[in-house]
């Protein structure tokens, strides 16, 4: 992989029929040097422990990073605002920061979203000093505490007896909430849905008062959602059998909360018979119908980076890529997709790729080719000079532009991380300088070792 300082950008060429768009304007491939200091921005809201997991673009392109922030004994809610040039927004409580003490321990935030009001959301956990619940506080443009939702701005929810979390938000247009996230009971996680008022109280004509629980094979782990245009909800994750082999989550949920059984195989999608050991995060339905799904094939050590594509019914898409799924190396080791977003042309992945050095930052676009049908995906890692950095999210600018979120660490010392990437067609690009291209293939299915479970995160999942 790369050397320290480095970014390494490898061109792969894929050949496939897609319906990534009918654009011909040039990837993104490069870092953006319009962008902080060439195309890269780090922030210590904190002491010495900062992650940034969420990230969302208002209307006006300013950009809102969310996640936990250190004091001197925990964690609080943390929130960062930037201009679109990667600075940051003074208009935003004067600093560009919020910090939010909203348990008696440690606090994050895990998603965000922007209301039509300009409202912020925030969502995560909380502690309330034996375990964790479902946290959520709203904000003002400028960074204050909405005082109208909830109590004094926030709503705490305590899903089950042990660890609760938000892991995803998305809003209604009648102004409600609905989040999903994981609940922790004693023999495994299950994944759990909520939705709330816009005020903050909990919608009772959803599910059960409000909330559904969500439990396939011995483990499941939530880490995104989705409301269609006609109500429908989709969930996406991982979950695990009885022998705790990994597999993808997909499943797709009527605007009551009753599982849509009309999806799949009674609400859960089907992976194609090839797809055996998979993680699924970020999710992605598209204009035509067919849902994105980000993640990653292989064991742990040596995963590779996975998009996986299913139809409106709920099943593998065999026209995409092998089986459903284009399996990307990046790296002889690990290399997972975390976070997923569309623009015009084409469709962008983030997460990370793993070497001897550590952890960095990968993104890959893919964009068609309309003529060929060929579809090129470029891969950019980048490691910020330190030893470890992670993204989380990925989100997609008006431009076309997108920016990673997540953190970066050295010496035990951690940093929101953000890096924002373009064309090298446009006037605000990275420089070739430290940069290399090869050209690879995408890896078949039956070309990946399924030696032992995988092991990643709270989440060891699959259902043969």
């Amino acid at each position: 992989m790369s050397n320290k300082g480095k970014i390494t950008a490898l061109v792969l060429a894929l050949l496939y029929v897609s319906c990534f768009g009918t654009n011909t304007q040039a990837a993104l491939n490069s870092l953006d040097v319009g962008f902080g200091v060439a195309g890269k921005v780090f922030t210590s809201p904190g002491n010495f422990e900062d992650l940034a997991y969420a990230i969302a673009i208002q209307t006006d392109a300013k950009i809102v990073v969310g996640g936990s922030v250190a004091n001197s004994s925990n964690l609080d809610f943390g929130l960062a605002r930037y201009n679109s040039d990667g600075s940051l927004d003074t208009s935003f409580n004067f600093n560009g920061i919020v910090v939010t003490p909203v348990g008696s321990n440690d606090d994050a935030i895990r998603a965000l979203a922007i209301q039509a009001d300009g409202k912020i959301i925030a969502a995560g956990y909380s502690s309330n000093g034996i375990d964790n619940d479902l946290a959520l506080v709203r904000y003002h443009s400028d960074g204050s505490i909405d005082l109208d939702f909830g109590q004094d701005g926030i709503v705490t929810t305590s899903a089950w007896n042990g660890n609760d979390e938000i892991t995803a938000i998305s809003l209604g247009d009648d102004g409600s909430i609905l989040t999903v996230g994981n609940a922790q009971g004693t023999s495994g996680h299950a994944a759990v849905l909520y939705k709330y008022q816009s005020d903050g109280s909990q919608d009772v004509s959803f599910g059960d008062q409000g909330m559904v629980f969500i439990g396939v094979g011995d483990d499941t782990i939530a880490h995104s959602l989705s409301m269609l245009g006609d109500g429908k909800i989709v969930v996406g994750g991982t979950y695990s059998d009885s022998e705790h082999t990994a597999g993808l989550l997909l499943l797709r949920y009527l605007d009551d909360g009753n599982i849509d059984t009309s999806f799949g195989d009674n609400g859960l999608a089907v992976v194609a018979d090839e797809i055996d050991q998979a993680e699924g995060f970020g999710l992605y339905p598209a204009a035509d119908g067919t849902i994105y799904l980000a993640g990653s094939v292989g064991t742990e050590g040596s995963r590779d980076s996975a998009l996986f594509r299913f139809t409106e019914s709920g099943f593998s898409d065999d026209t995409f890529g092998n089986a459903g799924v284009l399996v990307t190396p990046a790296s002889p080791d690990d290399d997972v997709f975390i976070s997923i977003a569309m623009n015009q042309e084409g469709l962008g992945a983030a997460g990370y790729t793993e070497n001897d050095s550590g952890r960095e930052f990968l993104f890959i676009y893919f964009s068609e080719q309309q003529q060929t049908y060929q579809v090129s995906a470029q891969v950019i890692t980048t490691d910020f000079d330190h030893q470890d950095s992670m993204s989380f999210a990925l989100a997609a600018q008006t431009d076309g532009k997108m920016i990673a979120a997540g953190y970066t660490q050295d010496g035990g010392i951690s940093s929101f991380a953000l890096t924002r990437y373009s064309s090298a067609d446009t006037a605000d690009t990275a420089a070739s300088t430290g940069t290399t291209v090869n050209f690879i293939e995408t890896k078949l299915i039956t070309d990946i070792e399924i030696n032992h479970p995988v092991e990643y995160g709270a989440a060891k999942l699959h259902k043969k």
